[in-house]
């Protein structure tokens, strides 16, 4: 099956030294992660090369690439080998669970396992396995400066301080966090803290990173969409049903 495979390559996050075995562990699932996060499902879609609204397709809820995305997303839930799913309020419920040896891999992100350089965990990152393509969810923290400040040059020196190489490298060193400076990112011996054993080459992610602005809807309106898949993902309604319910809520969003 489709899902069986991905859930095998779906090892982001996965351990190998100093936890239960999988196997003979009574309460170890297979996978974990907090799905209803709008930095988790959209993968899926933007994967898959899904655009909401575009020009040669009027009604998202029609299009099969749309219920493909979700159906991943459901079943990555569903289909643990076990009669229970895995409900989770936040990111940190995943992490928890995998830092106590209750999951064996979990889908996050760089950002979500600084907490990791704590531990004596031996852990390992692999890339998504892929749909149609390798696309995954780019998250960038940034600076602004107000257009109306009274200060311009002191907030600027500021901006440009805090994308230096010095701040920079302080990230890379203090968190697992990718930084934007090239040398910072580059860096990878001498780093402190329990880093993973194993990483994909951090240059080569790039390509393949997208953002929101993918799927041509702003993040007001995902987070609405997400709300009405909750009963399909908990298997409550079909794909009839949740497509109702879903055309109704786009036909509310101006043009």
């Amino acid at each position: 099956m489709r899902i069986r495979r991905a859930e095998q390559r779906l090892d982001l996050v996965h351990p190998v030294k100093g936890r239960p075995d999988a196997q003979s562990a009574p309460h170890v699932a297979g996978f974990a992660t907090h799905m209803q996060s709008l930095n988790r499902w959209t993968v899926f879609l933007l994967q898959n090369g899904f655009r909401f609204g575009n020009e040669q397709s009027p009604h998202p809820a029609e299009e099969p690439a749309l219920w493909e995305s979700l159906r991943v997303a459901r079943d990555l839930i569903h289909q643990q080998g076990s009669s229970r799913p895995y409900w989770t309020e936040s990111d940190a419920d995943a992490e928890r669970w995998f830092a106590e040896g209750r999951v064996s891999m979990m889908m996050t992100s760089y950002f979500g396992i600084s907490w990791l350089l704590q531990t004596k965990l031996e852990y390992g990152i692999a890339m998504l396995p892929s749909l149609r393509t390798n696309a995954t969810l780019l998250l960038v923290t940034g600076l602004a400066m107000l257009e109306e400040t009274k200060v311009p040059d002191a907030a600027q020196s500021f901006n440009r301080f805090m994308c230096g190489r010095d701040v920079q490298l302080a990230i890379r060193r203090g968190s697992t966090a990718l930084p934007t400076h090239p040398e910072a990112l580059s860096l990878q011996r001498d780093l402190p803290g329990n880093r993973p054993f194993r990483e994909p080459p951090l240059a080569s992610l790039w390509d393949s990173c997208k953002d929101y602005t993918e799927l041509n809807l702003g993040t007001g309106v995902l987070e609405a969409i997400r709300e009405e898949l909750k009963a399909y993902w908990s298997k409550l309604e079909d794909e009839a049903e949740a497509g109702v319910r879903l055309e109704s809520l786009w036909a509310k969003q101006p043009d």
